[in-house]
């Protein structure tokens, strides 16, 4: 019985060291899979990016905010009513394909191509540019109806990598005296007017022989490296022509948000605006250019 008994212990002994055997080999062969799948992962992490061109304008965030200033004349002719800073907000949601553009009373924007003291507004969507104006009873135009319109058909939202989309000139490192801040800027002068309708310089050759103290053509800046502000951000925007300066966007850094308020009406047109043209209307960005 003893031998019998010693007979049986060593068989289950020995089949139990057969089974930790097998869970041994299972978890050398996980380690294993779990080691391919970790070099896997460590080898595409340490995959080298490609290098970011210096020379070339940095895309805006998909989703983003930012307030501006305009009415900043280039003659610097003290402060006159037309030089006063005019604050304004821009949204982008490229997600939807659209952009805002809240121009406060007063603005360049709004008194010279709108005949208006109150505020107005950009509305770029996938058929065009709408703008809306929203003013008081004493300074809206005499046509109550034609608040709302598409102004400008076919010049929808910028995608975020316009700049670097439209043939360019980069000019270096620059000073932006608004902001003091160092910035990069370009220069839009190698723009082919027979493809037109690129946003939003297919107007270039139209205002190109105005004199001014302005370049002849849009300019952009953008934050440089090294800055306290985030590299990349806008800084400004410049419109060419009789302006002098004062339709320029003056981009604040240091409000840019990547996010939107959340306002389902902030893309949204007034009833009954939808594809009514401006076209036929006394108050209108088109025939002004």
């Amino acid at each position: 019985m003893v031998v019998v008994h010693r007979f049986w212990l060593l068989a289950l002994f020995s089949h139990l060291l057969l089974l930790e055997s097998y869970n041994i080999c299972d978890a050398v062969l996980a380690a294993s899979d779990d080691t391919e799948q970790y070099d896997s992962l460590l080898h595409r992490q340490k995959r080298p990016q490609p290098a970011k061109d210096p020379t070339m304008p940095s895309p805006y965030p998909v989703t983003f905010q930012i307030q501006f200033q305009t009415n900043i004349s280039n003659s610097n002719a003290g402060m006159s009513r037309e030089n006063y800073r005019i604050n304004g907000t821009l949204y982008h949601d490229w997600k939807q394909h659209a952009q805002r553009i809240d121009h406060a009373a007063g603005s360049y924007e709004c008194v010279n191509f709108y005949q208006t003291e109150g505020e107005c507004s950009l509305l770029f969507l996938s058929d065009g540019m709408y703008r809306i104006v929203t003013a008081n009873e004493s300074t809206r135009p005499s046509d109550a109806s034609i608040d709302c319109c598409l102004d400008l058909p076919n010049m929808g939202a910028p995608p975020p990598e316009w700049a670097a989309q439209v043939p360019s000139t980069f000019k270096g490192w620059v000073w932006d005296e608004f902001n003091r801040v160092l910035a990069k800027e370009w220069w839009f002068d190698k723009f082919d007017e027979e493809k037109a309708g690129v946003w939003p310089f297919y107007h270039r050759s139209k205002i190109q022989g105005n004199k001014s103290s302005t370049l002849p053509f849009h300019t952009t800046r953008e934050v440089a490296a090294g800055q306290n502000l985030p590299e990349g951000f806008p800084v400004i925007f410049t419109f060419p022509g009789k302006a002098d300066g004062r339709q320029d966007i003056h981009y604040l850094p240091h409000t840019m948000k990547k996010s939107l308020p959340s306002d389902n009406s902030l893309f949204r047109l007034p009833e009954g605006c939808q594809h009514r043209l401006c076209s036929s209307l006394p108050y209108t960005a088109s025939v002004r250019f």
